[in-house]
């Protein structure tokens, strides 16, 4: 048998191969960035936000 392709699972599409020196540089500070919680929300999963997806977190009541 001849050698067998391996699948990156990390990266499927190889699209690292394809970002400058630059573009590395800014996703890892926005990994880094997420990683110590930058990136939370108000709602932590689906359960959270009202039964038709909307968040209201927004909505102002004119009352």
């Amino acid at each position: 048998m001849g050698n067998k392709a391996s699948f990156n699972w990390i990266d499927p599409l190889l699209l690292d191969q394809q970002l400058s020196e630059e573009e590395r540089m800014v996703r890892d500070s926005a990994q880094q960035f997420h990683g110590a919680g930058g990136f939370s929300s108000r709602a932590d999963g689906p359960g959270d936000l009202p039964r038709d997806g909307r968040d209201r977190s927004t909505r102002r009541d004119h009352s």
